[in-house]
């Protein structure tokens, strides 16, 4: 049985905070080289997860399959400039989060390059 988010949920970035809370991950700079966050779940839900962030980012976001042996777990990940994006899309969603994801959405968006600013048409 697949899981398929309905409706208004699928289109708000509370809701993919929370699945990222809940099965997700988020790294900052220091073990990847970049900021990084990645949503795990079902085919159709990560799919919808990857609907949600071309939306936001305007810009292609991949599915990929994580596991084939054990129950197929689907996933989607941002990373680098689109990931500081996000994190400031998911923390502006949301007063309140799981507080060791929110140091970290915290600190990639702290970091946010003059690059992604400029192509965000922001000014530092």
């Amino acid at each position: 049985m697949e899981l398929r988010l309905s409706g208004d949920p699928a289109l708000s970035a509370v809701c993919w905070l929370g699945v990222l809370d809940g099965d997700g991950t988020v790294q900052d700079r220091a073990s990847t080289g970049g900021p990084r966050m990645t949503w795990v779940g079902s085919a159709e839900s990560m799919a919808q997860c990857a609907a949600f962030w071309v939306s936001v980012l305007r810009r292609p976001v991949p599915t990929y399959l994580l596991n084939r042996k054990a129950s197929p777990l689907w996933a989607v990940t941002l990373s680098h400039c689109s990931a500081q994006h996000a994190a400031d899309v998911l923390l502006a969603s949301a007063e309140y989060s799981l507080p060791p994801k929110r140091r970290k959405l915290t600190a990639i968006a702290a970091h946010r390059s003059a690059r992604v600013s400029a192509r965000l048409g922001e000014e530092r």
